[in-house]
């Protein structure tokens, strides 16, 4: 063993990708409707709601405070749903990987598709509720056209860390542990809600 560590990635990862994108192409309807629903009801409930009772927050009524916070919020859960309960599905009960590492396909080429899917649902996601905020007049600047590129960062950021953890959990129930210790805490404590100043720096 030389110690370094090697990985095979090639241009054949991009057919993974194609071969979720042709899978979704059947149930997108579906998908996108569940994912567009709760950040709506998000933004109704207290944006609309509880925001008549908030002060403004950093000089803007909550409604426009919250709003691409759940931008943001809907991109990263996007991904780390996929990369985790829909990469654990494909690898251990459907047995996609197996099929694929039996092709040209390396599993490294696999991981990177994974990681390619993750980052475009969460572009995709994020896309929708910043169109839909931006159909709400929430849009003030025409620079929130640059939104999708940083979602392109966070989506790939976020997939990462939930392929990481995938790869380590030994039954699909882990996953609770990931969501209620790791990704819950971010999407409270991550100034969707409420501006981080008047924290404790710890938190």
């Amino acid at each position: 063993m030389t110690g370094n560590l090697r990985l095979d990635f090639s241009p054949l990862s991009v057919r993974v990708f194609q071969r979720h994108l042709t899978v979704f192409a059947r149930t997108w309807k579906t998908c996108v409707a569940l994912n567009f629903v709760e950040p709506l009801l998000y933004l109704a409930a207290l944006g609309i709601g509880l925001g008549v009772y908030v002060r403004p927050m950093e000089g803007l009524p909550y409604l426009n405070y919250l709003a691409p916070g759940l931008v943001a919020a809907s991109a990263m859960f996007a991904t780390t749903y996929e990369c985790t309960y829909g990469t654990f599905v494909r690898f251990k009960y459907q047995k996609t990987f197996q099929a694929m590492v039996a092709t040209p396909l390396s599993m490294d080429d696999v991981v990177l598709g994974e990681l390619l899917w993750g980052t475009f649902k969460s572009v995709l996601y994020g896309s929708i509720i910043l169109f839909v905020i931006f159909a709400l007049g929430l849009v003030p600047s025409a620079w929130a056209l640059l939104i999708p590129l940083a979602m392109i960062l966070g989506g790939f950021q976020f997939a990462l860390l939930s392929l990481l953890w995938t790869g380590l959990v030994p039954n699909i129930d882990s996953f609770h542990y990931f969501f209620s210790l790791i990704i819950t805490p971010l999407f409270l404590f991550s100034g969707v809600f409420f501006p981080l100043s008047d924290l404790h720096p710890v938190i």
